[in-house]
């Protein structure tokens, strides 16, 4: 959280974009992000968690973990909740509720 508060700080933009450092983001993923983004009335949106095909047991156990798309994912436009790994937010909605909590440390890699 810490991390992502200082990214915003360094920002330019009107949208702030996340990723995390594990993830291999699809060519057209700002496109269909940021698409969506401007498409309604939002103030963010985020995708899926979509892990790739499982090549052994670990990689099977890590697909069917709480958090994957299926659990995250209530209809086509709404979530239980965006995951930290594919997520973006008008800067002006970000500041209005002042960014990460930076003592939040549940969930991911933060």
């Amino acid at each position: 959280s810490h991390a992502r508060n200082t990214g915003a700080a360094a920002a330019k933009g009107e949208v702030l974009a996340y990723t995390d450092s594990d993830c291999m983001t699809d060519a057209d993923w700002m496109y269909y992000l940021i698409g969506t983004l401007v498409s309604g009335d939002y103030a963010g949106v985020g995708g899926p968690n979509i892990t790739p095909p499982a090549q052994n047991w670990i990689q099977a156990c890590v697909a069917a973990a709480p958090g994957g798309p299926n659990h995250v994912l209530l209809t086509d436009t709404v979530a239980e909740h965006i995951p930290g790994c594919n997520m973006a937010f008008y800067r002006w909605a970000f500041e209005g509720v002042g960014g990460f909590d930076p003592e939040y440390r549940k969930a991911g890699d933060d």
